[in-house]
Protein backbone atom coordinates (compact mmCIF):
# COMPACT_ATOMS: atom_id res chain seq x y z
CA UNK A 1 0.00 0.00 0.00
CA UNK A 2 1.44 3.42 -1.48
CA UNK A 3 1.50 5.99 1.74
CA UNK A 4 2.10 9.92 0.51
CA UNK A 5 2.80 12.62 3.30
CA UNK A 6 0.59 15.69 3.39
CA UNK A 7 1.55 19.08 5.31
CA UNK A 8 -0.07 21.87 6.60
CA UNK A 9 -1.26 23.66 3.71
CA UNK A 10 -3.60 21.47 2.05
CA UNK A 11 -5.33 20.43 5.27
CA UNK A 12 -5.90 24.00 6.18
CA UNK A 13 -7.64 24.78 2.71
CA UNK A 14 -10.35 22.02 4.20
CA UNK A 15 -10.64 23.56 7.97
CA UNK A 16 -10.49 27.03 6.72
CA UNK A 17 -13.81 28.74 8.49
CA UNK A 18 -13.94 25.67 11.20
CA UNK A 19 -12.98 26.36 15.18
CA UNK A 20 -9.72 25.17 15.53
CA UNK A 21 -9.89 25.87 19.66
CA UNK A 22 -11.85 24.09 22.36
CA UNK A 23 -11.41 24.34 26.14
CA UNK A 24 -10.93 21.44 28.09
CA UNK A 25 -10.90 22.19 31.46
CA UNK A 26 -12.39 25.26 33.39
CA UNK A 27 -11.46 26.37 37.07
CA UNK A 28 -13.46 29.42 38.83
CA UNK A 29 -12.94 30.83 42.51
CA UNK A 30 -16.04 30.54 44.22
CA UNK A 31 -18.11 34.29 43.62
CA UNK A 32 -17.21 37.07 46.39
CA UNK A 33 -18.70 39.83 44.71
CA UNK A 34 -20.00 41.49 41.09
CA UNK A 35 -17.01 41.78 39.02
CA UNK A 36 -15.94 45.27 38.38
CA UNK A 37 -13.05 45.81 36.87
CA UNK A 38 -11.52 49.39 35.49
CA UNK A 39 -8.56 48.48 33.78
CA UNK A 40 -7.51 44.66 32.32
CA UNK A 41 -4.02 43.87 31.40
CA UNK A 42 -3.28 41.04 29.29
CA UNK A 43 0.27 39.27 29.45
CA UNK A 44 1.16 36.41 27.33
CA UNK A 45 3.89 34.13 27.99
CA UNK A 46 5.79 32.43 25.09
CA UNK A 47 9.07 31.48 23.39
CA UNK A 48 11.37 33.60 22.13
CA UNK A 49 10.72 32.59 18.86
CA UNK A 50 7.48 32.90 18.89
CA UNK A 51 7.18 36.67 19.42
CA UNK A 52 4.38 37.19 17.15
CA UNK A 53 2.02 34.68 18.73
CA UNK A 54 2.12 36.85 21.79
CA UNK A 55 1.71 39.77 19.74
CA UNK A 56 -1.38 38.41 18.46
CA UNK A 57 -2.91 36.86 21.33
CA UNK A 58 -2.46 39.64 23.65
CA UNK A 59 -3.75 41.91 20.68
CA UNK A 60 -7.18 40.13 20.19
CA UNK A 61 -7.84 39.40 23.29
CA UNK A 62 -7.26 42.87 24.82
CA UNK A 63 -9.52 44.08 21.91
CA UNK A 64 -12.54 41.90 22.48
CA UNK A 65 -12.23 42.80 26.15
CA UNK A 66 -12.41 46.44 24.66
CA UNK A 67 -15.58 45.32 23.24
CA UNK A 68 -17.37 44.07 26.10
CA UNK A 69 -16.71 47.26 27.44
CA UNK A 70 -13.87 46.93 29.68
CA UNK A 71 -10.61 49.19 29.28
CA UNK A 72 -7.61 46.90 28.40
CA UNK A 73 -4.07 47.24 27.47
CA UNK A 74 -1.52 44.61 26.13
CA UNK A 75 1.94 44.07 28.28
CA UNK A 76 3.97 43.92 25.24
CA UNK A 77 2.88 47.30 24.47
CA UNK A 78 3.27 48.32 27.89
CA UNK A 79 6.60 47.07 28.93
CA UNK A 80 8.11 45.64 25.89
CA UNK A 81 8.96 41.98 24.89
CA UNK A 82 12.04 41.06 27.50
CA UNK A 83 10.11 43.74 30.58
CA UNK A 84 9.60 40.30 32.74
CA UNK A 85 12.77 38.05 31.81
CA UNK A 86 14.84 39.24 34.28
CA UNK A 87 12.13 39.73 37.21
CA UNK A 88 12.39 37.77 40.10
CA UNK A 89 8.87 36.90 41.66
CA UNK A 90 8.61 39.14 44.25
CA UNK A 91 9.14 42.08 41.38
CA UNK A 92 6.87 41.08 38.81
CA UNK A 93 3.49 41.56 40.51
CA UNK A 94 4.82 45.33 41.47
CA UNK A 95 5.88 45.93 38.15
CA UNK A 96 2.07 44.76 36.92
CA UNK A 97 0.21 46.95 39.91
CA UNK A 98 2.27 49.83 38.94
CA UNK A 99 0.03 50.44 35.15
CA UNK A 100 -2.96 50.99 37.22
CA UNK A 101 -4.42 47.67 36.16
CA UNK A 102 -6.66 45.95 38.64
CA UNK A 103 -6.94 42.85 36.50
CA UNK A 104 -4.23 40.16 34.65
CA UNK A 105 -4.89 38.08 32.10
CA UNK A 106 -2.10 35.65 31.46
CA UNK A 107 -2.27 33.56 28.36
CA UNK A 108 0.42 31.12 28.32
CA UNK A 109 2.10 28.60 25.43
CA UNK A 110 2.33 25.06 27.41
CA UNK A 111 3.32 23.08 24.79
CA UNK A 112 2.99 23.79 20.84
CA UNK A 113 4.22 20.47 18.46
CA UNK A 114 3.21 18.89 14.69
CA UNK A 115 1.33 15.87 14.71
CA UNK A 116 0.76 13.77 12.10
CA UNK A 117 -2.24 12.01 11.44
CA UNK A 118 -3.08 9.05 8.77
CA UNK A 119 -6.00 9.49 6.68
CA UNK A 120 -7.55 6.11 5.18
CA UNK A 121 -9.35 6.29 1.05
CA UNK A 122 -12.74 7.03 1.39
CA UNK A 123 -14.41 3.75 1.43
CA UNK A 124 -18.56 3.45 1.34
CA UNK A 125 -19.99 0.11 1.83
CA UNK A 126 -23.54 0.47 1.01
CA UNK A 127 -24.22 -2.11 3.64
CA UNK A 128 -23.86 -5.43 1.69
CA UNK A 129 -21.58 -8.32 1.36
CA UNK A 130 -20.03 -7.30 -2.08
CA UNK A 131 -19.58 -4.01 -1.41
CA UNK A 132 -17.69 -4.32 2.30
CA UNK A 133 -14.77 -6.98 0.12
CA UNK A 134 -14.84 -4.22 -2.66
CA UNK A 135 -14.14 -2.04 -0.04
CA UNK A 136 -11.58 -3.38 1.78
CA UNK A 137 -10.06 -4.37 -1.31
CA UNK A 138 -9.88 -0.38 -1.83
CA UNK A 139 -8.58 0.41 1.30
CA UNK A 140 -5.60 -2.18 1.19
CA UNK A 141 -4.70 -1.47 -2.29
CA UNK A 142 -5.62 2.55 -2.62
CA UNK A 143 -3.12 5.35 -1.27
CA UNK A 144 -3.73 6.20 2.02
CA UNK A 145 -2.05 9.79 3.67
CA UNK A 146 -0.55 11.74 6.44
CA UNK A 147 -1.50 14.96 7.39
CA UNK A 148 0.83 17.42 9.60
CA UNK A 149 -1.06 19.87 12.33
CA UNK A 150 -0.06 21.58 14.47
CA UNK A 151 -1.52 21.38 18.26
CA UNK A 152 -1.14 24.58 20.35
CA UNK A 153 -2.31 23.49 24.26
CA UNK A 154 -3.13 27.18 26.65
CA UNK A 155 -3.35 28.02 29.93
CA UNK A 156 -4.85 31.21 30.85
CA UNK A 157 -5.35 32.45 34.60
CA UNK A 158 -7.42 35.58 35.62
CA UNK A 159 -6.04 37.27 38.57
CA UNK A 160 -7.85 39.92 40.57
CA UNK A 161 -4.87 43.18 41.35
CA UNK A 162 -3.35 44.25 43.37
CA UNK A 163 -3.93 41.04 45.67
CA UNK A 164 -3.06 38.75 43.06
CA UNK A 165 -5.93 36.10 43.67
CA UNK A 166 -6.61 33.63 41.14
CA UNK A 167 -10.18 34.39 40.04
CA UNK A 168 -10.47 31.85 37.06
CA UNK A 169 -7.82 29.22 35.04
CA UNK A 170 -8.70 27.11 31.63
CA UNK A 171 -6.67 24.91 29.59
CA UNK A 172 -7.34 24.89 26.05
CA UNK A 173 -6.15 23.25 23.05
CA UNK A 174 -6.17 25.03 19.44
CA UNK A 175 -5.55 22.21 16.28
CA UNK A 176 -3.89 23.55 12.85
CA UNK A 177 -5.63 26.97 13.19
CA UNK A 178 -5.70 28.29 9.61
CA UNK A 179 -3.49 31.66 11.11
CA UNK A 180 -2.20 32.73 14.19
CA UNK A 181 -4.03 36.12 13.33
CA UNK A 182 -7.50 33.91 13.42
CA UNK A 183 -6.25 31.71 16.50
CA UNK A 184 -5.69 34.80 18.21
CA UNK A 185 -9.25 36.02 17.33
CA UNK A 186 -11.17 32.97 18.16
CA UNK A 187 -9.13 32.17 21.56
CA UNK A 188 -10.07 36.02 22.46
CA UNK A 189 -13.62 35.72 21.63
CA UNK A 190 -13.83 31.87 23.44
CA UNK A 191 -12.63 32.67 26.52
CA UNK A 192 -14.39 36.29 27.43
CA UNK A 193 -17.62 34.03 26.38
CA UNK A 194 -16.76 31.47 28.55
CA UNK A 195 -15.71 33.59 31.77
CA UNK A 196 -18.54 35.45 31.19
CA UNK A 197 -20.79 32.19 31.65
CA UNK A 198 -18.37 31.42 34.71
CA UNK A 199 -19.10 34.95 36.57
CA UNK A 200 -15.51 36.35 36.00
CA UNK A 201 -16.53 39.02 33.61
CA UNK A 202 -19.96 41.09 33.69
CA UNK A 203 -23.01 39.76 32.27
CA UNK A 204 -24.39 41.79 30.56
CA UNK A 205 -21.07 43.02 28.02
CA UNK A 206 -20.95 39.98 26.07
CA UNK A 207 -18.88 40.10 22.65
CA UNK A 208 -21.33 40.46 19.95
CA UNK A 209 -20.69 38.74 16.50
Amino acid sequence: MKIKIITGALFLLGSLGCSSSKITSVWTAPPEHAPKYQKIMVLAVVNKADRSIQEKMENHLAGDLVKTGYSAVTALETYGPKAFEQLTEKQILPKITASNADALVTIVLLRSRREKTYVQPDVNYYGSLSGYVHGQYRMIHEEGYYVTNMKYLWETNFYELPSGKLMYSAQTVSFSPSSIESMGHEYGRLLIKNMVKKGVLSENQVVRD
